[in-house]
């Protein structure tokens, strides 16, 4: 088994990381509820910043399961040097068919990416 880790390098961190996809986002993927929003960045490593609302996911065990199933999602990706934000809207799926959407939308934005 691979390295499960996910230290702070690997993560977007500051506001101002996560404005800069937002505001400069080269490609971006939407599927049930979840938009994915990515830049190219200068290192050698994709970096990952999830934002999942208390009010749109109103259960903890629910947003840990969905920060959970993104985090294993994105480590199973090459690295392409991408800043990439995972955003959840109101309405995602927290079923058995969560893990099928998250890891399809991540393979539709590395297909947009290469």
């Amino acid at each position: 088994m691979g390295d499960q880790s996910f230290p702070s390098s690997h993560r977007l961190l500051k506001s101002a990381e996560f404005d800069a996809v937002f505001k400069n986002r080269e490609f971006s993927t939407f599927k049930e509820s979840l938009l994915i929003l990515a830049i190219k960045n200068k290192l050698s490593h994709n970096r990952l910043g999830m934002i999942i609302g208390k009010k749109n996911v109103p259960r903890a065990i629910d947003r840990n399961t969905i920060k959970r199933q993104l985090r294993e999602s994105f480590r199973h990706h090459e690295p392409m040097g991408l800043d990439i934000v995972a955003l959840i809207k109101p309405g995602f799926c927290i079923d058995s068919r969560a893990r099928t959407v998250i890891s399809k939308t991540f393979e539709d934005l590395y297909e947009k990416v290469i």
